[in-house]
């Protein structure tokens, strides 16, 4: 992992609290190799909140292309990027997850659509009811920590609880993948199911980064409602790309009282509630505040609303 010819292994231990400042903070360290290696870890970084359970499951490949193997920390809500690189260090390159699609467990898939880059699962088993879920992402030289596809469960079966790499079992040159579904059941309670996924060349990353020339024109705020509210209030917006935006919301002051992350791998229509909190969670006063849209440093098209107490 930086890129000096020695293998290298990394620890998560999730349940810990050797910080002594949370429980269940977790924390992991990395090992490097060399010709004496020892016990003694390299780089060690503690979980900053209680519960985290950093180091939940780590997956480790070649994302992004550049021939040195990068690594992926799990905590139960993100996954924390590390590119490979001759000093690495505690502070992640890449965050994955937000409120709306939590990271569980993140497992090395192989390549999957064989286009040279290593692929990622994220498995979710308690989304949608217990129906569960399976992300899949898509190695790539712009690896941005968006999923690409998303494989269902049904019937409250806990899919996608266990996952695995299954090298290539038909022969065709693409890695194929295992989903565990623990508690289907057919005439037996919780018999469970395992199902084998074949590999697929026409799986595709979404990537419209040549669309960046007219990225002003991809987002918009539609507006809210109510609008005055006094409680709470939805806000409607639109994306043409994929990609990580924030809903900012300010004072009339221009100060910042509040800021959702949203990530969106497809183009639509989506919304987000504001239910009149500021971001430490303590109630604002009534009046007009702004809301925008913003992608990477730029933000478009606020509008305004009014709380009324």
């Amino acid at each position: 992992m930086n890129n000096d010819g020695y293998d290298d292994f990394v620890v998560g231990a999730p349940l810990t609290n050797l910080g002594g400042n949370y429980y269940s903070e977790g924390y992991f360290r990395l090992y490097f190799g060399g010709t004496e290696p020892d016990t003694i870890a390299d780089i060690e970084m503690y979980g900053d909140q209680e519960g985290m359970e950093l180091g939940a499951s780590i997956c480790a490949g070649d994302f992004n292309g550049d021939s040195i193997d990068d690594f992926i920390l799990c905590s139960m809500g993100n996954g924390f990027v590390y590119w490979g690189k001759e000093n690495i260090n505690t502070e992640p390159d890449l965050i994955i997850g937000d409120s709306d699609n939590l990271i569980a467990y993140l497992y090395p898939a192989g390549d999957i659509n064989g286009d040279g880059y290593d692929d990622i699962l994220s498995g979710l088993p308690s989304l949608n009811w217990n129906n569960g879920a399976v992300d899949i992402y898509l190695g790539s030289k712009n690896f941005d920590g968006i999923y690409d596809h998303r494989i269902h469960g049904e019937w409250a079966s806990y899919f996608g609880w266990r996952i695995s790499a299954a090298g290539d079992v038909n022969g065709d040159g693409l890695d194929d993948f295992l989903i565990g579904e623990p508690h289907y059941f057919l005439g037996i309670q919780n018999q469970g199911r395992v199902y084998l996924f074949s590999g697929d060349s026409t799986l595709v990353r979404i990537d419209d980064s040549d669309n960046d020339s007219n990225v002003s024109q991809s987002f918009q705020i539609i507006g809210n409602y109510p609008n005055p509210f006094n409680d709470t209030t939805t806000i409607q917006y639109s994306v043409t790309t994929r990609g990580i935006f924030y809903i900012n919301i300010y004072n009339i002051s221009g100060q910042l009282v509040f800021q959702k992350k949203k990530v969106h791998n497809a183009p639509g229509k989506y919304t987000m509630t504001w239910n009149g909190i500021d971001g430490c969670g303590n109630g604002v006063s009534s009046g007009i505040y702004l809301v925008t849209i913003a992608y990477e440093a730029n933000q478009y098209n606020p509008i305004k609303i009014m709380l009324l107490k």
